[in-house]
């Protein structure tokens, strides 16, 4: 016991005590101090110790056997290659490796297979077969944890949603490798049988899910084509009609043909004045001739002056001239079978013509004896104008001939060119109302028809580990960290109430009241022994 419980005697002033000072006994370090004061609070209130542990033992294991049983398997998923379809690139789902684990975990999917498992779920071999108690302790267990999130749904703070442990199954994302195109799921369901048809009833769901994006993008794609088909109907009968009234304008033949026909007359009026040509050039080469001869020809002086200075004879020398003038100029910009030049020549033959036949004329009427070799080639040379007349009279009408074909053989052309463009026009608007119909009807038979969308496969059949224990929740690890709390719950209840209570539980503690009072610690009482004299009422000097 302690020693302030007896009388205290009257104790003599300190400087005659002439007691000895008692040695004092090293003090204990903070670790150990610390250590001593919470086994002395546990040693001290042993009921609040053993409620604590017991207590978060009995939660532990409550919450251990309200907890659903859960079976988990790994799926793995392939995407060998794109879907082969013959519809737009813009039409065309193509799903990367991260979108398909994306959609494989996604809410509507985990619902849609959840909800499936539950309706093909068979009571009796569930894995809440354990009997009524068990199932309402789970709900009920269920219904308290749902508590915040209905009330934050009450509240407008949040919006309603399933939660994740009523589900039948719930899917978590694992790891992809994008080089071998595979996603790995995590798959967690109550049963074992629900935990291993999961994996391919997710992956139908997401079949589903992309059967009915690509029908709506088909249907979109339908509408869009509407007004696209109506277009190209209305090109079509719009090119069609300006075919047809072409064809009214030139007469309903085929300009292709009267180009044709005319290229051909036009190629034998060229040859014929190919033809012409050398006549031409044999009478020129005869006045060549001719005019040697007479510049030669013994005739008199007389003779001469008479011609040259009729005054007729010299207009139609300055007329000639004028006109070789102008062909020389035209010459340079035109050729020698242009109409025009051909027009010209035929202008300058047609005045020597007449030239010739003046100087035979004033020679016969003004020269007394004429030289009858010097008469006989002038009408040999008037002779020659007279063919070189016709040649170019000739040639003239081939000319204009050949002048008209060109111009009508350019119509031709143009009309030709014209309803090659025409037809152009109807056959390309043909071909586009085709394949617009052809991606129409393509589209429709989308929509009778299943995509199979077989290019994302699950690898193998995944199975849980043992059907017979569920992987969820675990037992052992469950109640080693019960325990672990229950040991932390014993040692801090106790020390943090004699904290609070502001007790002298550990002897270090009266060691350091005995530095300030004369106190001394004697012995130490057995715990019942000390609770019964704390309960004992205090006495006056005690």
């Amino acid at each position: 016991m302690f020693e302030h419980d007896r009388p205290a005697p009257s104790l003599p002033p300190a400087a005659a005590s002439t007691v000895a000072p008692q040695p004092r006994p090293p003090r204990p370090g903070r670790l150990r101090r610390t250590a001593s004061y919470v086994i002395a609070s546990m040693r001290t209130q042993p009921l609040l110790t053993l409620a604590a542990g017991l207590l978060c033992v009995v939660v532990g294991i409550s919450h251990l056997w309200a907890t659903r049983p859960s079976w988990l398997v790994t799926a793995e998923f392939r995407i060998a290659g794109q879907a082969s379809d013959p519809v737009p690139a813009s039409l065309r789902i193509e799903v990367s490796p991260i979108e398909l684990r994306d959609l494989l975990v996604s809410e509507p999917v985990v619902q849609g297979v959840a909800a499936a498992l539950e309706e093909q779920a068979d009571p009796e071999g569930s894995a809440f077969a354990a009997g009524s108690l068990r199932r309402r302790a789970i709900d009920a267990w269920s219904a308290l944890r749902a508590w915040p999130g209905r009330l934050a749904v009450a509240l407008g703070v949040a919006e309603r949603s399933t939660p994740e442990v009523d589900r039948v199954v719930t899917a978590r994302a694992g790891d992809w490798r994008e080089d071998a195109q595979v996603v790995r799921i995590h798959v967690r369901a109550a049963s074992p049988r629900a935990a291993e048809a999961a994996p391919e009833l997710l992956l139908a769901a997401v079949r589903d899910l992309l059967r009915r994006e690509d029908r709506s993008r088909t249907m979109a794609r339908i509408e869009e084509l509407r007004p696209v088909r109506d277009d190209a109907a209305e090109r079509l009968r719009a090119a069609a009609h300006a075919v047809t009234q072409y064809r009214l304008e030139i007469g309903r033949h085929d300009p292709e043909v009267s180009a044709n026909d005319l290229q051909g007359r036009l190629i034998d009026t060229r040859a014929r004045r190919a033809e012409l040509e050398t006549d031409l050039k044999e009478a020129e080469a005869n006045r060549l001739d001719i005019a040697r001869q007479l510049e030669t020809a013994a005739v008199e002086q007389t003779t001469r002056v008479v011609v040259e200075q009729n005054r007729r004879i010299q207009e139609l020398k300055n007329e000639i001239s004028t006109l070789e003038g102008r062909y020389a100029a035209d010459l340079a910009v035109k050729t020698p079978k242009h109409e025009d030049m051909v027009r010209l020549r035929l202008e300058i033959e047609s005045k020597k013509r007449d030239l010739n036949n003046e100087e035979i004329l004033v020679i016969r009427e003004k020269v007394q004896e004429p030289s009858l070799e010097y008469v006989g080639l002038l009408e040999r040379q008037a002779q020659n104008n007279r063919q070189l007349v016709t040649l170019a009279g000739r040639e003239l009408g081939l000319a204009e001939t050949e002048s008209r074909l060109l111009t009508e053989l350019t119509g031709a052309m143009q009309a030709a060119q014209r309803m090659e463009e025409l037809i152009s026009e109807r056959e390309a608007a043909d071909a586009a109302l085709r394949v617009v119909d052809g991606e129409a009807a393509l589209l429709d038979s989308r929509l009778s028809s299943v995509i199979p969308f077989s290019h994302l496969a699950l690898i193998g059949q995944p199975r849980v580990a043992n059907p017979d224990v569920p992987d969820e929740p675990r037992a052992a690890v469950h109640l080693a960290w019960t325990l672990a709390v229950a040991a932390l719950a014993m040692l801090l209840l106790p020390t943090l109430r004699s904290l609070v209570r502001s007790r002298l539980v550990a002897p270090w503690q009266v060691e350091t009241l005995g530095e300030a009072l004369p106190v001394r610690l004697v012995g130490e009482l057995p715990g019942p022994l000390q609770r019964t004299l704390l309960r004992l009422p205090g006495r006056q000097g005690s």
